[in-house]
């Protein structure tokens, strides 16, 4: 099983001028693309329960070089997962174009870009496994907000009695009154 690495999003023109080894995109690149793309297929194929149309591609050697369609296919790896992860629109998140030939090519901000969006990724999926939904007296049709503030357990007020209170992450929405406030009991 591949492991995820800390992807390298910080390249720049200076890195080009001066040839550093971030300047060019090498077989320890592109396999921490893809073996962290496929920890993200992995990792959200398992939460989802469902299969994600992810394509293997064999990993280059010393003798061997990517082909076009392997670049584009890794591309096309990071944006199914994008697209099937059905996370809300994430800040910094771009669209991947995967339509590169042999007379147009990435460059390092392209690279970039594969890079942070599966970072950015990685952290969404990652929280969204700690997302714990509060019930409380919410009322349909109410704005987010006004809801919200009423799932936090900061605003139930402690009681001496043992009564129904409005709190619970365990509550399964149409499990019925009598399963779902068992979780409601003190």
């Amino acid at each position: 099983m591949p492991k995820y690495t800390n992807p390298i999003y910080d390249r720049t023109a200076l890195d080009i001028t001066n040839r550093t080894a971030k300047a060019f995109l090498n077989i320890a690149d592109w396999s921490r693309v893809y073996d962290n793309t496929a920890v993200l297929n992995i990792l959200l194929s398992f939460l989802q329960s469902t299969e994600i149309a992810f394509t293997e591609i064999p990993v280059p050697i010393l003798t061997t070089f990517p082909s076009v369609t392997h670049l584009n296919q890794l591309i096309t790896n990071i944006e199914a997962i994008r697209l099937a992860s059905g996370l809300p629109e994430i800040p910094g998140i771009v669209y991947l174009r995967a339509t590169w030939t042999h007379v147009i090519t990435p460059d390092y901000e392209d690279v970039n870009d594969w890079e942070r969006d599966i970072a950015l990724l990685f952290a969404a999926i990652v929280r969204a496994v700690k997302y714990v939904p509060y019930c409380g007296v919410a009322t349909t049709g109410q704005s987010h907000f006004y809801q919200w503030r009423w799932r936090t357990p900061d605003w139930i007020e402690p009681s001496a009695t043992p009564v129904r209170r409005a709190r619970t992450s365990i509550a399964v929405c149409g499990a019925g009154l009598t399963r779902n406030n068992l979780f409601r009991r003190y």
